[in-house]
């Protein structure tokens, strides 16, 4: 866990000497996020730290995401997954600092070792924040609250990633 959190303070370093005012989040666009975090699964795969990847779309005021999470070898059983959240919503944000809120469909594929499916259909609510460091690089943070409406094992799955958001 050192190492990435390692990699992020030495990129916000870089980024922060390389154009210290030179982040404009006003102006959206796309941008790609990767980041981890926690990912409360249920009882039996646990609550795994797993990698996240989100594409975002922003204009002005409204904002369109993807994300996907792979789940890998989690818990007891080893759970093996994709999560995709796809979400429409809000942005905000002056100067260096942006914020989204994301709402939509989201869907989890996999399996665990001893055959027990783990697919899943739901809705998800995404907020995050990207501080931006140079007009391309930003640290982001974000939370994921999912109910899952075809399951009959845990109908709440929360996450949360830390990460670096790249302008496209």
């Amino acid at each position: 866990m050192m190492r990435p959190l390692s990699l992020l303070l030495a990129l916000a370093l870089l980024g922060a000497s390389v154009s210290p005012g030179s982040a404009q989040s006003s102006r959206g666009g796309w941008s790609l996020s990767v980041g981890a975090g926690p990912f409360r699964i249920d009882d039996l795969a646990g609550t795994p730290l797993v990698p996240t990847a989100q594409l975002l779309k922003s204009g002005q005021r409204a904002a369109f995401g993807v994300a996907a999470t792979w789940v890998n070898n989690a818990g007891f059983y080893t759970l093996t997954a994709l999560t995709l959240d796809v979400g429409i919503g809000i942005r905000s944000g002056q100067d260096r600092n942006e914020f989204v809120a994301l709402v939509g469909p989201t869907g989890i594929l996999g399996g665990d070792s001893d055959g027990t499916p783990y697919t899943s259909a739901g809705a998800h609510l995404t907020v995050g924040g990207t501080r931006w460091l140079t007009d391309r690089i930003g640290l982001t943070a974000g939370a994921v609250a999912r109910v899952w409406f075809t399951t009959a094992n845990s109908q709440f799955a929360p996450s949360a990633s830390i990460g670096v958001r790249f302008r496209l």
